[in-house]
């Protein structure tokens, strides 16, 4: 059973949890390094690597919010 709560931050986190937010931040630091090389204004690719890191933090965030039974 998943036991989602602030109070498990610091707690294990189950492995399947840890790996999919360790997936997502290497895919959104992967993603907006390829972004940085496309020829879009500069200003786009701003707002799209900002984006892509803000979703890859926020799931490593919330992954580490399940604790390992």
């Amino acid at each position: 059973m998943r036991k989602v709560s602030i109070k498990n931050y610091y707690k294990p986190t189950k492995l399947i949890w840890r790996k999919i937010g360790d997936s997502l931040l290497i895919a959104a630091t992967s993603l907006s390094a390829f972004v940085m090389n496309t020829p879009l204004p500069e200003k786009t690719k701003l707002w799209l690597v900002f984006s892509i890191n803000f979703i890859g933090v926020i799931g490593k965030v919330i992954s580490n919010l399940f604790k390992q039974d």
